[in-house]
């Protein structure tokens, strides 16, 4: 068993620490003594320092973090907001003016299929295209083989259009 020692405080620190121990977990004032030495030890203040109000110190931890986040808002936050508002200006006004619309796509479907009725009527006519076509097919394959004005074409891409227009 440890020895023990009488520690002399005055009445009105005595008040004190016995209102102290009503509102913390520890009975006795000799745990509550033991605890806040031992907390002393652990934590390294120095119970002569006197801690400024904390209304204070809490008063400047906000404003520093208030100053924080102004500083990000104005020079990360504020230029990507900009920078979303025009993205989205610029593609509203793509989509009013120049975006393929349903009606667009219903009037190609419409005139593709006029083509289509109409050309059951007149096989002349395809089958001239679908010449002409052909002929064209042969001039890119002449121009890529003699590699003319740095002339370049993408195999797999010829080798698509030419079993399209063999299909027809």
């Amino acid at each position: 068993m440890s020895e023990t020692s009488l520690v002399k405080i005055s009445n009105d620190h005595k008040e004190i620490l016995q209102k102290l121990i009503k509102v913390s977990d520890l009975k006795t004032e000799k745990s509550y003594i033991e605890n806040a030495i031992e907390f002393f030890l652990d934590t390294g203040l120095d119970p002569l320092d006197r801690v400024k109000k904390v209304s204070g110190e809490l008063k400047k931890l906000r404003d520093l973090f208030v100053s924080f986040i102004r500083e990000q808002e104005k020079n990360k936050l504020n230029p990507i907001i900009n920078k979303v508002d025009d993205l989205t200006s610029t593609l509203i006004l793509f989509l009013k003016e120049q975006a393929v619309t349903k009606e667009d796509l219903r009037e190609l479907l419409n005139n593709q299929k006029l083509q289509t009725h109409e050309s059951k009527f007149d096989d002349s006519g395809r089958n001239s295209n679908l010449d002409r076509a052909k002929e064209l097919l042969k001039e890119i394959k002449l121009h890529a083989k003699e590699k003319k004005d740095s002339f370049v074409i993408d195999r797999k891409a010829f080798l698509h259009i030419q079993n399209q227009i063999d299909g027809l």
